[in-house]
């Protein structure tokens, strides 16, 4: 069995910018990966960083047999991380998905909660760190 690792960054200077997501997806395609939640959930963390951060966002990506791992980092002034986990904490992800459903806004971090196995952001809000077990393909 061959071990499986590799260290990837990405990154991203402006909203034009589509360049990551083929990157990304020449990485997935390599673990013989094709994972639409995946790509769902770290769309969500890239949007959310493009639409309240600063320019320019990192993505890395690193992954081995047991777990792939993502840091999405972007040079805003970050968000209220303590008040909307304690809100999620409160009321569910479930719940407060289902309020939402339907609205354009505001779905992102509870989206990443339903895919990621963990989903954390540094103190200052403008970085998040997902983590989903068993997804890589040992060749």
């Amino acid at each position: 069995m061959n071990k499986i690792t590799s260290r990837q960054s990405i990154i991203i200077n402006n909203h034009a910018e589509k360049e990551w997501r083929d990157q990304l997806n020449e990485e997935f395609q390599a673990l013989l990966m094709d994972d639409f939640l995946l790509n769902v959930g770290i769309a969500e963390a890239v949007n959310n960083a493009i639409e309240h951060g600063g320019f320019p966002i990192t993505l890395h990506l690193h992954y081995d047999e047991k777990k792939i791992d993502f840091s999405i980092k972007d040079n805003g002034s970050g968000f209220n991380v303590k008040k909307k986990l304690n809100d999620i904490n409160k009321y569910g992800t479930k719940k407060l998905l289902s309020d939402i459903a339907l609205e354009e806004r505001g779905r992102g971090i509870l989206m990443m909660m339903q895919i990621f196995q963990s989903v954390q952001y540094n103190e200052e809000g403008n970085e998040v760190y997902l983590c989903k077990e068993n997804q890589v393909a040992v060749i």
